[in-house]
């Protein structure tokens, strides 16, 4: 969006970028970040997670993090725009035509981010509503000129388009904030069309770090505290020991593990991310 709020359509992703905060700005706010994942959710911060140098901050500008912190200790965000997964569906005879396109796609977002997704619709009948089912820490506005001649303007609802008109539609995607429950960071959702069209959104939110995981030497505090620091429940090895203790759950899903595929320890503190990652 421009200056007065009007939304721009932009032609490359050359020209998808805002301009930044000057650098000291951003890195006098990263600095008051204790924490990776305080600083993961803070646009424009990078966290330096290297045992091997010692920072009053680890968290820094992006820019400051480059510059100082060696490329594989660099807690690095989603770099990416709006991933096409399918982008129609079967026809069941040679009558039937997909309207809409895409039919899903993925999303990998930082907290901060808009992203831009352009998507069509063959309408049949003559209008149709958008709904979605997306969270609250994610803002979507949907723009298009309905099939006229008009300025784009946010929608919710087309009406009044001929039979056999496609129109384009363009959603903004904004990730305000994350979810408090982890299991909420990785997550499908649908943005449907009142005829039952259904565009499938897979998310993921960057909103902990590699070095949140049980078996990392890397820092992710300020303070040098470790996974089991922060999470003493994890060195419980067996279920009866775990649940002897009354701030501790076990887990027995087979399926149990981070994001990535990595195990998890199967005991964990109630507060602890992780005990939200249990199916």
């Amino acid at each position: 969006e421009d200056d007065d709020g009007t939304l721009v359509v932009w032609t490359s992703r050359i020209d998808r970028v805002c301009p930044p905060l000057e650098d000291k700005d951003v890195a006098e706010a990263c600095s008051k970040k204790t924490t990776c994942m305080d600083c993961s959710r803070s646009p424009g911060c990078g966290w330096c997670s290297s045992p091997h140098l010692e920072m009053k901050s680890r968290c820094s500008s992006i820019k400051e993090n480059e510059k100082m912190c060696p490329t594989e200790r660099r807690e690095e965000k989603f770099n990416s725009v709006p991933t096409i997964i399918k982008e129609s569906k079967e026809q069941t005879s040679r009558w039937s035509k997909a309207q809409l396109h895409p039919q899903q796609v993925e999303l990998a977002m930082n907290v901060g981010d808009i992203q831009y997704l352009d998507f069509t619709y063959l309408f049949i009948s003559s209008g149709t509503s958008l709904t979605h089912d997306l969270p609250e820490n994610v803002d979507l506005k949907i723009f298009s000129s309905c099939g006229g001649d008009n300025l784009l303007t946010e929608i919710s609802r087309c009406s009044g388009i001929f039979n056999g008109v496609t129109v384009k539609f363009y959603a903004r995607f904004h990730l305000k904030s994350c979810p408090e429950k982890s299991s909420d960071w990785e997550k499908s959702y649908k943005l449907t069309l009142s005829q039952g069209d259904v565009l499938d959104i897979d998310l993921k939110m960057f909103c902990s770090c590699s070095c949140d995981k049980f078996s990392t030497d890397g820092i992710c505090r300020n303070d040098k505290k470790t996974f089991l620091d922060i999470n003493p429940c994890a060195e419980k090895n067996s279920c009866s020991e775990c649940l002897q203790d009354s701030a501790c759950n076990w887990c027995s899903d087979s399926k149990f593990s981070y994001f990535d595929g990595s195990p998890l320890p199967r005991c964990n503190n109630d507060n602890f991310f992780t005990s939200d990652l249990c199916p």
